[in-house]
This record gives C-alpha cells, structure tokens and sequence, in this order.
C-alpha cells in the first residue's frame, strides 16, 4: 500500500492562475518565460507556469538544496521532461498538474494557416 506524501509546498508556492488545458503556446512564447519571476517549463508538450514555485522555493535559503534551484532555473523557458521524469516522484507529478497553463502548440499559428487546406464556406445541398 503506497502512502501520499503530503503537501510540504508553502502557500506563496502555490500556482498562481487556475489549471487550464485548452491554450496552445508556441515554443518561442514559451521562451520568453525564462526567469524567476516568470518562469514557464514545458513536460510532456504540458506548458507549466511555475514562477510562484521557484521564487519561493526553499532552495533559496537552505543550502543543501542550491542544486534543486541551479537545476530549475537551467530548465526555465526550454522543455524538460527527460529531466524532470528522471527526479521526480508521483508526488510531484500530481504538485505539477496545478501549475499547467495550456499545451505546447506544434507549429506557431501562421505556419498552420499556410498548410490548412482552404473550405468554402457554404456548400449547396442538392
């Protein structure tokens, strides 16, 4: 029988916006979240905002966790699944979830445009 380990994340940790699953970013979006105070990763094509989670970490003030940090901010704004996958526990895998803030689109919008074939936007019936 496995037992959940509890919730140790301090409230300031906490995700800053609701889940949400139904809005695609681009990787170049999600570059330009590559900092504490802004900090978006990506895992499994899941786009995670996890800039309350990093700032408040407490890595920044115990020592035996700098590592944890330095590893974080060298993943802010770039996919991590491999890394991440390899470190983490169920635990949190299900902490993770709350961060999600939409998916990663595979190709930007306009790209999409030019290789959508084109519909009418009425067909008659017979």
């Amino acid at each position: 029988m496995s037992r959940v380990q509890r919730d140790e994340r301090k409230k300031e940790q906490m995700p800053s916006r609701p889940r949400m699953n139904d809005v695609g970013y681009t990787a170049d979006e999600v570059k330009r979240h590559a900092t504490v105070d802004d900090g978006w990763i990506v895992i499994n094509n899941r786009v995670y905002d996890i800039s309350n989670f990093i700032k408040h970490h407490p890595g920044w003030t115990h020592g035996g966790q700098t590592s944890t940090i330095l590893a974080i901010q060298r993943n802010l704004g770039k996919e991590c699944s491999e890394e991440f996958a390899e470190i983490h526990n169920k635990n949190a895998w299900r902490q993770l979830d709350g961060y999600m803030i939409g998916y990663l689109l595979a190709r930007p919008a306009s790209e999409l445009e030019e290789v959508l074939p084109e519909f009418p936007l009425a067909i008659a019936c017979t």
